[in-house]
């Protein structure tokens, strides 16, 4: 079997030219110790031969009009050399792609003006457009029928639009570029639409079947007959470089850069709203992003999180692809065991492809180093070799399974089925989650509009105080309505020795009473400062509580700590019972967590 190798391409590293991968023809060569990429670089020498950076336009249409990235299409499992049975947990080469399955791919024929057709219609049936139910996007049918949509077209790269070409408005024609072609899909209405476009770099890729090895094509044949084993122009000029543009091969699965005034096939796009990646720094070494719905390690595997500085400490670790699946599996970071090594969709979800070197939001994941990242993805005709991204030049590329590349693990964000992470206060139970405080309400879900009794908030309360292992003393039957059998009979009498609570008098603690707001003001602020804590005088900070009201020193004191901001329109709120989910917020702001 033919083994290829990836170039280590870090940080400041560059070949000079007078151009940068100007043609750039997929060429496999034997090289030892790394994978090697044969790219060129554009870089201007200054006086003393100090390297001079170069500004180029952000706007070359980085983004993308979908959210959820459909699975990478690829079903077998795979070791070094080829193609195995399944892993088990444990066992060498477990955690791969196969394993850990995305939303299926799903398509829809459909004729003019957007009509569903069943899935054995044909083009004679006025089948014309096919589109990806997961991602939302509807995609031209290519044809072999001489005219406009004849699959042997080819174009030049061609956006006059200054604002999105990159800088450079390409190799335009007479009907014979790529802005050509989509105008005259539009200007005579195709499908009933006049809102066709060239699809971005990440759009494309999402059409890529990684399970189906080159020759290919490698896409879903079904749904897009007629696709040439070749490259497809994407609209995505290059970051860093003027003159080229990102393409996708469907022969070899590769992602990358030819010049503008290169001849490539096209397929027309519409639908769908731009977004981008929309990322929450979790504090906690961990970057979630809310759009595609993954958790992902700030740093490098290798790298350590230092939390004062909420940065990444230290050198990342090369690892072979072995190595980095089961270094992945066994990651227990962020309070969370369920990591794993990301897929070739997930992994080029965060590539920002209006940067390079790297190409990548360092806002959120400083220190990444400029070279090439594991997927879990195997190239399926080159099966001794792995897919990875590529954040130097934003190419997903591959390599000898048995080299030594960079690792960022990934995870699935949700935690519970019942809070989305538009939920207005995930982030907060994800920490709770994490912290190990909770595990939920039962049937992988939180309940975080359910309100919480006496009795949760004693276990709540203890654990953040003592720590997610903790286990408190057996009871012995302090109170008269919570027997020593009773499920949290041991928090109840833990949180009593604790002084944080007497009860509710009469010798009782009412265990399934709810718990206020006012209530949890006093709790939540003796169990962070002590049972002999005692507040500030209230000085009138809220319109529905009164400095004579019993709680309101406390209530006050919550705000000033900012555990809370009220209940909105400047009160509290005191009387209304406390959510999970408003429990969850305040856990984690007075414990730190």
């Amino acid at each position: 079997m033919k083994k290829v190798n990836i170039a280590t391409i870090t940080a400041g590293l560059g070949i000079l030219s007078s151009s940068r991968i100007l043609k750039r023809p997929r060429k496999k060569a034997e090289s030892s110790g790394s994978i090697f990429l044969a790219c060129l670089l554009t870089i201007f020498i200054g006086s003393g031969g100090n390297i001079v950076k170069l500004a180029f336009a952000d706007s070359n249409n980085a983004g993308a009009s979908f959210k959820i990235w459909p699975d990478t299409g690829q079903n077998k499992c795979y070791d070094n050399d080829g193609d195995i049975t399944c892993p088990t947990e444990g066992e060498p080469f477990y955690g791969q792609d196969a394993q850990y399955q995305g939303p299926q791919r799903s398509y829809t024929k459909l004729g003019a003006n957007g009509i569903e057709l069943s899935d054995s219609a044909t083009p004679a049936d006025g089948w014309i457009m096919t589109r990806d139910n997961v991602t939302g996007l509807i995609w031209e049918i290519k044809t072999d029928d001489g005219g406009i949509h004849d699959k042997d077209n080819k174009y030049t790269w061609c956006n006059t639009n200054s604002a999105t070409n990159g800088g450079n408005e390409g190799t335009c024609g007479d009907g014979t570029d790529t802005e050509d072609f989509i105008n005259d899909l539009n200007d005579n209405n195709f499908g009933g639409y006049s809102d066709w476009r060239l699809p971005t770099i990440k759009e494309l890729s999402t059409l890529m079947n990684t399970g189906v090895p080159s020759p290919g094509p490698t896409i879903d044949a079904a749904y897009f007959p007629q696709t040439i084993s070749s490259s497809y122009w994407s609209s995505t000029a290059t970051a860093g470089n003027i003159y080229t543009v990102l393409h996708v091969d469907f022969n070899y699965g590769y992602v990358s850069e030819y010049s503008k005034d290169g001849n490539f096939y096209v397929r027309a796009v519409r639908g769908g709203e731009l977004y981008s990646p929309s990322f929450v720094d979790n504090h906690n070494g961990t970057i979630t992003d809310l759009t595609t719905g993954l958790m992902w390690q700030k740093c490098s595997m290798g790298q350590t999180y230092n939390a004062s500085t909420n940065g990444c400490d230290g050198s990342a670790t090369r690892y072979n692809w072995q190595q980095s699946l089961a270094e992945c599996e066994s990651l227990e970071f962020a309070g969370h065991k369920d990591w794993r090594l990301p897929n070739r969709n997930e992994l080029q979800s965060i590539v920002d492809y209006s940067r390079n070197n790297p190409g990548i939001n360092t806002d959120y994941f400083p220190q990444t180093m400029s070279s090439c990242y594991w997927s879990s993805t195997t190239d399926a005709y080159y099966m001794n070799n792995a897919w990875c991204v590529n954040f130097h030049y934003n190419y997903v590329d591959d390599g000898d399974k048995d080299n030594t590349i960079y690792v960022r693990a990934v995870r699935s964000a949700q935690d519970f089925d019942d809070v989305p992470l538009d939920f207005w206060a995930y982030t907060y139970i994800s920490k709770l989650y994490a912290s190990g405080i909770t595990s939920g309400c039962g049937n992988g879900n939180f309940c975080p509009n359910q309100p919480v009794t006496r009795a949760q908030m004693a276990v709540f309360l203890e654990r953040g105080i003592h720590g997610s292992n903790y286990n408190p003393p057996a009871a012995t039957g302090i109170f008269n309505d919570v027997s020593t059998s009773y499920w949290a009979a041991d928090w109840i009498e833990q949180l009593y020795s604790d002084s944080i609570t007497s009860g509710c008098g009469n010798g009782n603690f009412c265990p399934n009473q709810l718990v206020t707001r006012a209530q949890m003001a006093v709790f939540l602020l003796r169990a962070k400062h002590g049972s002999n804590y005692n507040p500030p005088t209230a000085s009138g900070i809220f319109n529905d509580v009164s400095t004579s009201y019993w709680a309101a020193d406390w209530i006050e004191q919550l705000y000033s700590e900012g555990i809370t901001s009220g209940c909105g329109n400047n009160n509290f709120c005191p009387n209304q019972p406390v959510t999970r989910a408003q429990m969850a917020v305040f856990l984690v702001r007075t414990f730190g967590l």
